[in-house]
């Protein structure tokens, strides 16, 4: 069914007393938006037929070979592996149009645990997989929280509870973008929770963050995340310090010992080479 004949199934329908009636009002008043025009009156959107209609790409089917029409998730793995930039394109495109199940009052079935798992079906299976997928991909998603305070935010709402946020905020620290960074920090401020709880999360992004900059191996990345970053949040929001910058001193250390390694090597290298030529 296209989105014109669904509006006319609505239009028909909806004079008629039926526990669909909110959702047939709703694809007739937004008749002009994507939400509106891929949603199904029996109660979801059809996201994925959505993204085909809009970017012109193939259709996505599993490995019975049934195509999927309503959740975006497969097509974005799909683009992840493929093509990241466009998969994150895809991603921010799919949450600008739809944003979230919980926006949507009129759905026969209001509660939290299906809301949430709707929502989660894309956003969570994405972000926690953040270890999984390439620097590529993370790169991308960098990028588009730099440009987009509500997919930062999305990120930020499926990315603290398992950290997976680090995954982020340590290539934003090595491309530099450091206002991002503390925008990163301030957001998981803002979660509503408790404040101890938000601490304990900024805590271990930090710590954690100071692990996964070693693969970097710069360590300008070290001297903005222990002499700005940390400082700022053990400022602003009241975090104990015992633990943070001497634990990312030591990694910064650590490399600074590799560092210095490589190059007494490469002294006694050069040293032993001008040896041999004198003999």
């Amino acid at each position: 069914m296209t989105p014109d004949e669904r509006f006319e199934q609505a239009k028909m329908f909806v004079k008629f007393d039926n526990k669909y009636q909110k959702g047939q009002q709703f694809i007739i008043d937004n008749q002009d938006k994507v939400c509106g025009r891929y949603y199904c009156a029996r109660g979801y959107f059809l996201e994925a037929l959505a993204i085909y209609d809009h970017f012109g790409i193939e259709y996505c089917n599993d490995k019975d070979g049934k195509t999927e029409y309503v959740s975006a998730y497969p097509i974005i793995k799909k683009y992840i592996e493929t093509d990241p930039k466009k998969a994150v394109e895809i991603w921010a495109w799919a949450l600008n149009e739809f944003g979230s199940y919980y926006d949507y009052d009129f759905l026969p079935y209001h509660d939290d645990y299906t809301l949430n798992l709707l929502d989660e079906q894309l956003n969570l299976n994405i972000v926690e997989k953040f270890h999984k997928w390439g620097d590529a991909f993370l790169n991308e998603v960098v990028n588009e929280c730099d440009n987009s305070n509500k997919f930062l935010s999305m990120i930020i709402k499926y990315g603290t509870d398992n950290y997976d946020i680090i995954y982020v905020l340590a290539p934003a620290i090595h491309d530099k973008k450091y206002l991002l960074c503390k925008a990163i920090i301030d957001a998981v401020n803002k979660l509503d929770t408790k404040d101890e709880t938000k601490r304990e999360y900024i805590e271990q992004i930090l710590k954690r963050t100071s692990l996964l900059l070693a693969k970097y191996e710069c360590l300008e990345d070290f001297d903005f995340l222990i002499d700005t970053l940390i400082p700022d949040a053990v400022k602003k929001f009241n975090i104990e310090n015992e633990n943070i910058t001497p634990f990312a001193n030591q990694r910064k250390q650590k490399l600074k010992a590799k560092f210095d390694a490589i190059e007494k090597k490469k002294q006694y290298e050069l040293k032993r080479k001008e040896a041999a030529k004198k003999n």
